[in-house]
């Protein structure tokens, strides 16, 4: 930027720091320690960027998401799995699903989702040659691996957000 540029403070409505702020206190309290510092960061950076007058309105924000919750435990370190899917390298993992039916399983890893206290991992798994969704604390064993996967037509994301709603 050059001298004298001036970057007009951020404005938000009271409606838009409680849903932000609500969302960072939810990030700090359910996701990896990596996630949860970076939503904090990112909570100061914003504070320090607005107006005195919205400061106090992120202290009385009256939402809130306790961190002393109930989860299953997860064995399988979210943050790597985040560059895993970032970096397009591959996973190897032994899952085992409620039935109790163990597999194990070489993963092209597309998608973390947060449903509630549940975790799950969205990946093309090659065992089945489709798309599958891995509840995170059903991982009893992982390997990140150095092996990286180009994406290839149909077994993208999108081609899985592309199929109708009651096939994926």
């Amino acid at each position: 930027m050059r001298d004298g540029a001036d970057i007009p403070p951020l404005m938000f409505t009271e409606d838009e720091l409680e849903a932000i702020v609500f969302g960072i206190r939810i990030v700090e309290s359910w996701a990896d320690h990596g996630m949860a510092d970076a939503a904090g960061q990112a909570l100061r950076k914003i504070e320090a960027a607005l107006p005195d007058r919205l400061k106090d309105q992120i202290a009385a924000v009256r939402v809130d998401a306790p961190r002393d919750h109930w989860a299953e435990p997860i064995t399988i370190q979210r943050g790597a799995l985040r560059r895993s899917i970032r970096q397009r390298k591959k996973v190897r993992i032994t899952y085992c699903s409620k039935a109790g039916a163990s597999s194990d399983r070489t993963v092209r890893p597309l998608l973390l989702s947060f449903y509630g206290s549940i975790w799950n991992l969205t990946a093309w798994c090659e065992l089945r040659s489709d798309f599958r969704t891995f509840r995170l604390d059903l991982i009893n064993g992982h390997e990140f691996l150095d092996e990286g996967f180009v994406e290839e037509p149909g077994k993208r994301l999108a081609d899985l957000m592309a199929r109708p709603q009651e096939s994926r």
